[in-house]
């Protein structure tokens, strides 16, 4: 769905957006008159990185890449970097007074909100990102001659990367971004540390060679300062990764910040009355993940809103409180990022759910909220008889199902009666280091994605019943359906099954 098309969620950006720029504003006067406090740069840089994101949802993106600018100045105040001016803030002032009037002619006032960004960064002697610089005329092809000749074979020194290399390669340059120096340079710290720490290593290996034809007390000595070594160099190691790792993450609160506003937006069009928490956006999250996730969570959003809250007046009546309650939930453990989006509504109609879908919810017995669940994320699958522009397409809750196979995590839900329902979204939270379960089957070892791997326990202790058309896990209550990995991937057995994993 287009939210920017919306009349009401535009003029409630809007509104949004005359309140920040007068702000932003605000603070550049304060910021020539040399008269800033912690507070008011606090308050700049969450009114820049606001901006910022709620100017993407709804399409304007030059609004955006100039708050961006915004931002990422009164990061700089904020930690010393920069040093105010009059200079300085003339070219904040101006930047900021393009941004309210660019609400209403985008088209108008690119350029000049380009130029004014510009200028801004070109003061600062920043570089200016590649969507801030003028767009070049793409030359004209060059004029094609035909030549009659043997194909000659690759040039083996300009072969692209193949396969996974050429991905990753891909993946990096395509989506290559600023960062902190100073994390930057701590990082490069470390990696002189490293260097300085092999090196020693391989003196010390050098060494042992030599003495152990020598002194038997010397290659004790020697060893005792190889293990020292290795162990300061693994720790090095361990640093650098997780420096390097930190490299790449935001907090999740880059896609959440304007999800309050999103929601007030949802409870006016349906009338309902809703309380809104976000609980632990604060979590570091691959940034590539943040990014894939900003669709789906407003999708959950309209789900819990449109589908899950009730109307005041039947809140009432089943002895509920008038408003009702979502809540967004992040929390990271073990390289693994859950998110919960919850409400407090009427619960998911399985019955509902079997009719749509042309099943009998009887005959499926306890198995039914199993076999029905998945349905639920199937693309084009709605209860909904008469759509709505904000939903009823069957598309919504097919993108989030989509997002979350698309990097390997998983997907629950549980739901009451009357009580509410709960979608679990369990992902890697680093797209760039991931922890697997090494399985053996069909002759070869296998990694399984953790973030997809919701128990293993041995077979011994499985509870395992024979269901109508195939052997059944009964996990947590629910009947799984299960099979050997190596006949699922059509290898032939070659070791006794001995675990159970459940994805």
């Amino acid at each position: 769905m287009d939210w920017s098309n919306q009349p009401e969620l535009k003029a409630i950006f809007r509104e949004e957006l005359s309140d920040r720029a007068r702000a932003l504003i605000g603070g550049s006067q304060a910021l020539g008159q040399q008269q800033l406090d912690q507070v008011l740069v606090s308050d700049q840089v969450r009114h820049a990185h606001t901006l910022k994101g709620s100017s993407r949802v709804m399409g304007h993106q030059p609004l955006g890449n100039a708050a961006e600018v915004l931002e990422r100045f009164w990061k700089a105040v904020q930690s010393g970097a920069v040093s105010p001016s009059e200079r300085i803030g003339q070219a904040v002032r101006k930047v900021a007074r393009l941004l309210e009037p660019a609400g209403s002619d985008v088209a108008g006032a690119e350029t000049d909100l380009q130029e004014a960004a510009t200028h801004l960064l070109e003061i600062l002697e920043w570089d200016v990102p590649e969507h801030l610089q003028p767009k070049q005329p793409e030359p004209p092809p060059p004029p094609r001659i035909p030549i009659d000749v043997e194909p000659a074979g690759p040039d083996p020194q300009t072969l692209a990367l193949g396969g996974l290399l050429s991905s990753i390669e891909s993946r990096i340059v395509a989506s290559a971004t600023r960062v902190d120096p100073s994390k930057l340079y701590r990082l490069i710290n470390q990696a002189v540390e490293i260097r300085l720490d092999t090196e020693a290593l391989s003196q010390a290996v050098r060494g042992l060679r030599m003495a152990v034809s020598s002194s038997p007390g010397e290659v004790a000595a020697l060893a005792s300062s190889w293990e020292v070594s290795v162990q300061r160099l693994y720790e090095a190691v361990l640093g650098l990764q997780e420096q390097a790792l930190d490299l790449a993450t935001v907090p999740l609160r880059e896609i959440t910040e304007t999800f309050p506003q999103f929601v007030r937006y949802l409870a006016r069009r349906t009338g309902k009355e809703v309380r809104f928490e976000i609980v632990g956006d604060d979590v570091q999250v691959d940034r590539q993940i943040v990014e894939l996730l900003r669709e789906p969570l407003r999708h959950l959003l309209v789900n819990a809103v449109d589908h899950g809250i009730e109307s005041a007046s039947k809140r009432i009546s089943a002895g509920k409180p008038a408003t009702g309650a979502v809540v967004l939930r992040a929390n990271v453990a073990d390289h693994r990022l859950q998110i919960m989006v919850e409400d407090d509504g009427a619960g998911i109609d399985w019955e509902r759910v079997a009719e749509t879908a042309g099943l009998d919810l009887e005959e499926m017995g306890q198995a039914a909220e199993s076999y029905l669940a998945p349905r639920l994320f199937g693309s084009g699958f709605t209860t909904i008889s008469d759509p709505t522009d904000l939903s009823g397409d069957g598309s919504g809750l097919a993108a989030v199902g989509e997002a979350v196979d698309s990097i390997n995590g998983g997907l629950r839900i549980d739901t009451r009666p009357g009580g509410g329902t709960t979608v679990v979204l369990t992902l890697p939270s680093s797209l760039a280091l991931q922890d697997v379960l090494l399985v053996r089957a069909g002759g070869h070892t296998w990694g399984i994605p953790e973030p997809a791997v919701v128990a293993y326990f041995s077979l011994s202790s499985a509870e395992i019943r024979p269901g109508e058309e195939r052997m059944e896990l009964w996990h947590l209550g629910r009947p799984l359906p299960v099979a050997s990995l190596a006949a699922a991937i059509g290898l032939p057995e070659h070791e006794p099954v001995t675990e159970v994993v459940v994805l």
